[in-house]
């Protein structure tokens, strides 16, 4: 983009979009429109109107989890007694999660029963998850990685409404350790984007998780190229991970980062068709992130 600056494409790009990301990016640019006020209960009447008695949306992990992560960013504080808070945390160990079932290259890789434990099951294991685009537009082809990136974002999401102080919850968070090793190899059981994604789930994490965090954190800088991408990783997959973290080592790696972001920016704000809001979104926090934002 040559005739905007990337914060003010953002803008015109977000300008008339009653969306929840939208409203997200002119809240972050602090500009919101007149009638944000409104759109935002609107936006959260939206949300919470669409979960079925059960708590769920249509009984689907991901579409129940992406709208808790949604309304969280909207402020909207659940009950305790949330029908949603129990039908996720239900669905933790159950038939069909990606730990279940150890097999010998599994167990080398440290990705079984033996060392995780707590995964979000999106389904039995007798139906198909990939391939799935999940909402940052990365899609995952292989069933093990759909099953993955489906506990990740339920995780987040359980997170991000204060429901940590869950056993198992707690337990998930705790198997990202053993999965640093896997990932430090940047290999294709465990490709590198999930660790990417595992970061926005412990960005809103208890202090106690913070060593997984920094591990993580450090271990994708010494990754990250040149140019500011990563080797075989979605590079808008890798920033909705790094843009959530509060941490001066990841805003360094989104810092190396923003110029290639900035020469992505279309004339119209966006970043491309493919997710075109969520990663207009994506673009806004890595640069505020990074501060570079003119």
């Amino acid at each position: 983009m040559t005739t905007r600056t990337a914060r003010a494409g953002l803008l015109w790009f977000a300008a008339d979009r009653g969306s929840w990301a939208g409203w997200q990016i002119r809240s972050l640019l602090g500009a919101p429109a007149p009638g944000d006020a409104r759109l935002r209960e609107h936006l959260i009447a939206g949300l919470t109107n669409g979960f079925s008695a059960d708590g769920s949306l249509g009984e689907d992990l991901v579409a129940t989890a992406t709208a808790v992560i949604q309304l969280a960013d909207l402020g909207h504080r659940f009950p305790t007694n949330s029908p949603t808070r129990r039908w996720l945390l239900a669905r933790q160990s159950q038939p069909g999660a990606f730990h279940l079932g150890c097999t010998a290259a599994r167990h080398q890789h440290r990705s079984c029963e033996h060392f995780l434990d707590g995964f979000f099951s999106p389904a039995p294991p007798s139906s198909r998850m990939a391939p799935l685009t999940v909402p940052n537009g990365r899609t995952y082809r292989l069933e093990s990685q759909a099953r993955f990136v489906s506990s990740i974002i339920a995780l987040e999401a359980v997170v991000r409404a204060g429901w940590t102080h869950e056993l198992l919850v707690e337990r998930h968070l705790d198997s990202l350790a053993s999965l640093v090793d896997e990932w430090s190899g940047w290999g294709e059981q465990l490709p590198p984007d999930l660790a990417f994604a595992s970061l926005a789930a412990l960005a809103a994490a208890p202090e106690r998780w913070r060593p997984i965090r920094d591990s993580l954190v450090q271990l994708v800088g010494e990754r990250q190229q040149p140019d500011g991408t990563w080797p075989r990783v979605d590079f808008f997959a890798a920033l909705d991970g790094l843009c959530r973290l509060p941490d001066e080592a990841a805003k360094a790696v989104l810092r190396r980062s923003a110029s290639l972001l900035k020469l992505r920016q279309h004339e119209d704000g966006s970043f491309g068709t493919i997710s075109a809001e969520l990663r207009a979104l994506i673009a806004a926090r890595a640069l505020h992130a990074a501060g570079a934002l003119d």
